[in-house]
C-alpha cells in the first residue's frame, strides 16, 4: 500500500494565495501589501513590548515576596544581612536590570489601640520609610498587638520602542504585607521588640 503526503489545507491556502498574489498585475495586491505593512510591524513590535511588560511585572511580584519572605523566616536581623538580603534580589529579578528597581522593606508594628507605626526600614534605590512614623495598611491587614513586614518593588520599564513616549518609564509596583513566622517581631540590630 502506499501512501502519499498531501499539504494541509493551510499550507495548500497559502500558495494559492501567493501564486495569485504573483500573478496580479493591477497593482491592488502591493498597495494592499504597502498599506498593510505598517500595522502588522506595528501589531508585531506591541506584542514584543507587552511581552517584556508583562515578564516586568511578574520579576516585580516573585521579588517582592521572595524578599518578604525571607525575611519573615528570621527571628533578628543585623542591618548587614538585611541589606544582603536586599542585595540579593538581583539574582531574582534577572535578567532584567535592578538599577531601574527600587525596593522598601519595613517591619510594621501595631499597638493595642490599633495604631500602626514603622518599627525599622530599609531600601536600595530608594527612600526607606521613617523609623517611628505612622502607617496606614489597608483595612483588616494589621491586627491589634501584632508585627507585619512590608515590602514595596517598584520598577521603572522602559519599552524598547516609543521610547520618546514614555522618557520617563513605565512604573510597575507591588507591595506585600506576612506576619513574622518564628517569632512576634523582628528587631534589627540591638532594637528590641
Amino acid at each position: 500500500m502506499r501512501h502519499t503526503c498531501r499539504p494541509s489545507s493551510h499550507l495548500r491556502t497559502f500558495r494559492i494565495g501567493l501564486r495569485r498574489f504573483l500573478r496580479e498585475r493591477s497593482g491592488f495586491s502591493a498597495t494592499e501589501f504597502a498599506l498593510m505593512t505598517p500595522f502588522l510591524l506595528l501589531t508585531l513590535v506591541s506584542e514584543f513590548a507587552i511581552g517584556e511588560a508583562v515578564s516586568v511585572s511578574r520579576k516585580v511580584v516573585i521579588t517582592t515576596h521572595s524578599v518578604v519572605d525571607l525575611v519573615t523566616q528570621y527571628t533578628s536581623l543585623t542591618t548587614a544581612g538585611v541589606t544582603s538580603i536586599l542585595n540579593a534580589s538581583a539574582q531574582i529579578a534577572a535578567p532584567f536590570s535592578t538599577a531601574g528597581m527600587s525596593i522598601v522593606l519595613a517591619e510594621l508594628n501595631t499597638d493595642a489601640g490599633g495604631a500602626t507605626t514603622v518599627k525599622w526600614s530599609k531600601a536600595v534605590n530608594g527612600q526607606a520609610l521613617v523609623a517611628g512614623a505612622s502607617f496606614t495598611p489597608p483595612a483588616n491587614v494589621a491586627q491589634r498587638s501584632s508585627s507585619l513586614i512590608y515590602g514595596q518593588v517598584t520598577y521603572r520599564y522602559t519599552p524598547p520602542v516609543a521610547t520618546a513616549l514614555f522618557s520617563n518609564g513605565i512604573p510597575i509596583s507591588y507591595s506585600i504585607y506576612m506576619s513574622p513566622r518564628i517569632v512576634g517581631c523582628i528587631p534589627l540590630d540591638t532594637d528590641s521588640c
